[in-house]
Order: C-alpha cells, then structure tokens, then sequence
C-alpha cells in the first residue's frame, strides 16, 4: 500500500463535523461559526501537515483525543466534513500554500479551507491591515478575499475574527457576506466574500443619477438598522466602505473591523470600545473627534448624513456651511430638512432609529410633493375657450323619391338636428309637418318628405321657414355649447378650491406628525 493510499484509508476513520455541536460558551452555534475561529482552523491546519508528514493510526487516535479536549468541546460533539479537503491535499499535484510556512501573496498561489480552495488573481484593494485580492474558487465562481498578517497586535486580530464571526453569522441584504474563512501559511488569516466591482465613492466620481440616490441611501440605513438592532455601530460608514455588484445598486455595507459589538456577538473578551477614535474624520461625527466620546448608533447616522448630501452635491458638508441639496437637485428639496435632523451636532438630536428617518422621508417627500400640486392649483387659470360657432347654411335644395332635400355647407351635428327637431323651437306646429318629418340624411343634409301635390307656393314658404330655423338653431346650439362650457369650468374651478384646501390640511398633519418624530 502506497503512502497516499495509506493516507486515504486512515481518512476515513477520522470523526468529521455535521451541522450541529456544543460550543461551553455560545450554546447552540451553526457550522459557518466554528470554522470561523481562528484557533480551531490553525488546530485543523496542524493537523494537516501532521497527516501528511506521518499517516499512522497512532496520529488518528491523537487526533480523535485533541478534537475532544481543545477549547471546551465535549466528546459527545457529532462529527461530519473535512475529509474530503485533506484527501485533496494529498493527492493535488497543483501549488498550494504550505500552511507550515510562511507565503507571499501573489498571482496563481492557491488559499484553501474546510469547504474550498481558491485561486488568486490580483490585488484589488487595500483596506486598514489588510489586503484585497479577488480569486476564483474550486467551481469557477469569482470571489474576493481579505487577507490580515498575523503580525498584527492581538487587538487587530481579534477584532478582525469578530468582523468575520458578524458577517457570517447575521444575514442581511445590505450586510457584506463573509462565505468562507481560512488560513494562508503562517502569517495571514483571511475571510472570502463576493466580489464587488465599484465602491459608493467610485460611483459618485462617475455622477449618480438624481433618482436612484433615495433608494441607495435607503439599503444603507437598512443595513445599518439590521446591525443596531443587534447592539452593532459600524463608527466608520463611509463610501469606500459601501459597495455594489456589477449592474445593481442596492449597496452592501462593508468593513466592520472597527465597530462596537454587543456582547453576544463576541468569542474573545477583546473589543473595539465605543470610546477608542479610529474612524476616518471626514466622516466622523463630532462625539467621535473628541476624547471619551462615547459611539451610539446615532454616530452611524451621522455619517450617512454625510453621504447622503454629497451623492447630490459632491461635496463633504461641514457643520456651519455645506451646500444645500435643493440648490443642485430641486425636486428632492425636501431631503434638506431630513438631512439637517440627521445632522445634529448633538447625537441625542439626531432623528433615530432608522424607521423614524424612513417614516419622516415619506412624510417630507409627500408633502413637497403636496406644496408642488398647490402651487400648480393655485397658478392654474382655468377658462372657458370659445368654440368656433356652428352656422351651417342651405346651399341647396333638391327633390328626389318624394323628398324635399336641404344640403348643408356643414356636417349635421347630432345636438344641434335636436334642436330644431323638438322643443319651442322646432318646426313641429309650422305648415302642418310634424316634427318626425324632418330627418337627417347622409352627412350633411336634412329630407323632408313631399306630396307632389303640393303648390309652389307652399314649397316656397316651406324651404324659407326652413331656412329660418336653421339660423335660429344655429343660434341656440352655440348658447347652449357656451352654456356648459361655463358650466364645466365653474366645476373645476370648484374641485380645484377643494383639492387646494385638501392638500393644505393633509401638510397640516404632516407637519404635526412630524413634529412626533
């Protein structure tokens, strides 16, 4: 039996992890949680080299006796996983990092963990201790990977893994995902996440478009109320620290590595205290410039203030001069008021939480819209426009099949054929005709039927009288038409006074409720 085959075998008899184990100090934790500590991975790395060095059945056993003892873990733990990792290990013929030494970051170099191994590709940033390199994973999925040197203090180690245990533990969609976590040699510990093309920052170089600014500033608070929500202050938003995925704008919070975490969300007794003053100070809100300042979340709001104002302006507001959003982008005026309540020099004036800030958005952007409607109401001159009068004129008279043919100049309107049909003005009691006599015919002629017994006189006194209600129609059908068009514009001015008063109560109450806020 060869070495490797040797190896395969004595594999299979380790006790791997399944899905749910006893942790002394957290209860009931998942998977993700327990390889993301540092001192079960770096246990695990040893273990590995170990095998590799000297598979034996006497390693096994040592194995099985470490795994019951390190850090609490009890015997009963149920194992399952890892196998197949150190299986690939030893029969790979492909560069990976030797986790006994040390490594150097660069191009080609394979990184791998409990679940995957990863190939890196370039240096995409840079970012407080640590490096950014994007990488593509064993299944061809692109990543990126943060990579922190261990020779850093304990202090920016701890505070990097309780980075790593936030992101992996809490999902939310506006939250940066931490998918794996691992070693690299020695000297780095790293975390993969997605990959994100463009920061806030690079998207504001290249100009946001006006009306996608709302729904971007929204995802941030979103994220950021998810984390409060769970005693976590980012204390250092900035738009290098948002990012985004190629074609999307929803924003992914990122780098948690300097906030505030309650308690439960600690492994270690080691912490970023509120009081320490690391965020970067264009940003910073004023409790954190000054020592002893104690980090709330209304410090987070502070920032996002900041941000908010310049996706519009370009600019950094300073406390007692900053150029108004209304100046660049009227339409969204309204967010000078909201920006101005998050902007408080006194974090305890802030508007918070974050659902007061939706709620009073929605209320402000409403009532602009309202202010808007008014103004348009008010400026609205609503008059009556004229018709052109209708005066169609006999312009000749036919006889055909036993009727008296009237042709018009016009089209026979509807209205204006009941008019001189019926009512005190219609031809019913003139010259023994009754009213259904008269008829519209074709388009643009009137008929009247004919005995051809009658006289030329009679005739001649039929087509004048006819003639004569013509103009009188044409009289009373342009009064009428004048009529409810007058009628109508009293209507809407009418519903226009309304929808004034209306509008103005319901800022009325806007007002009041946002004086609640």
């Amino acid at each position: 039996m060869n070495d490797n085959t040797n190896l395969k075998e004595l594999i299979r008899q380790i006790p791997y992890i399944k899905d749910k184990f006893k942790y002394i100090s957290a209860g009931d934790i998942s998977i993700n949680t327990i390889y993301s500590n540092p001192e079960f991975i770096t246990w695990k790395n040893r273990i590995l080299v170990e095998l590799e060095k000297k598979p034996t059945t006497k390693s096994i056993e040592d194995i099985r006796k470490r795994f019951s003892k390190m850090n609490g873990w009890k015997d009963e733990i149920d194992f399952e996983e890892i196998t197949s990792r150190i299986i690939a290990i030893a029969e790979s013929e492909e560069e990976m990092v030797n986790i006994s030494e040390k490594v150097k970051l660069k191009k080609g170099i394979e990184v791998i963990t409990a679940f995957n191994k990863f190939t890196l590709n370039c240096q995409v940033g840079t970012g407080g201790n640590g490096k950014v390199w994007s990488a593509t994973d064993k299944y061809g999925e692109n990543v990126a990977i943060k990579f922190l040197d261990r020779d850093n203090s304990e202090k920016v180690l701890k505070r990097f893994k309780n980075e790593t245990l936030f992101c992996m533990t809490h999902k939310h969609p506006n939250i940066l995902p931490v998918l794996d976590y691992g070693t690299a040699g020695t000297n780095y510990i790293f975390y993969v996440m997605p990959l994100y093309e463009k920061t806030l920052r690079q998207l504001m170089e290249e100009g946001i478009k006006y009306d996608k600014i709302s729904g971007i500033f929204t995802g941030i608070l979103r994220g950021l109320e998810y984390a409060h929500k769970l005693g976590t202050i980012h204390r250092d938003i900035k738009p290098e620290n948002i990012l985004f995925r190629k074609d999307s704008l929803e924003p992914i919070i990122a780098d948690f590595g300097i906030a505030h975490f309650s308690e439960d969300d600690l492994v270690t007794i080691i912490e970023t205290k509120r009081t320490d003053r690391m965020a970067n100070f264009q940003y910073a809100a004023p409790e954190q410039r000054k020592k002893g300042g104690v980090a709330i979340p209304q410090t987070d709001i502070y920032a996002v203030a900041l941000i908010l104002n310049e996706m519009f302006t370009g600019e950094i507001a300073q406390a007692v001069d900053y150029k108004k959003i209304g100046e660049i982008a009227p339409e969204y005026s309204f967010l000078d008021e909201l920006f101005e309540r998050m902007f408080k020099q006194q974090p305890n004036e802030r508007i918070y939480p974050e659902e007061k800030i939706f709620t009073e958005m929605q209320i402000l952007a409403e009532k602009q819209k309202n202010e808007l409607e008014v103004e348009r109401l008010k400026n609205l001159a609503i008059s009556i426009q004229k018709p052109k009068d209708y005066n169609p004129e006999v312009t000749a008279i036919k006889y055909e099949n036993g009727k008296l043919l009237f042709e018009l100049n016009q089209s026979v309107k509807l209205e204006w054929f009941e008019i001189i049909s019926s009512g005190a003005y219609s031809h019913t009691a003139l010259m023994r005709y009754e009213t259904n006599k008269l008829q519209r015919y074709g388009d643009n002629m009137l008929a009247m039927p004919m005995q051809i017994s009658e006289t030329q006189s009679t005739i001649k006194s039929l087509v004048g009288y006819v003639k004569e209600w013509i103009h009188i129609a044409n009289s009373i059908f342009n009064k009428v038409v004048l009529e409810r068009i007058e009628a109508e514009r009293r209507a809407k001015e009418q519903q226009r006074l309304k929808e004034i008063e209306k509008l103005e109560k319901e800022n009325k109450m806007r007002d009041f409720l946002s004086s609640l806020q």
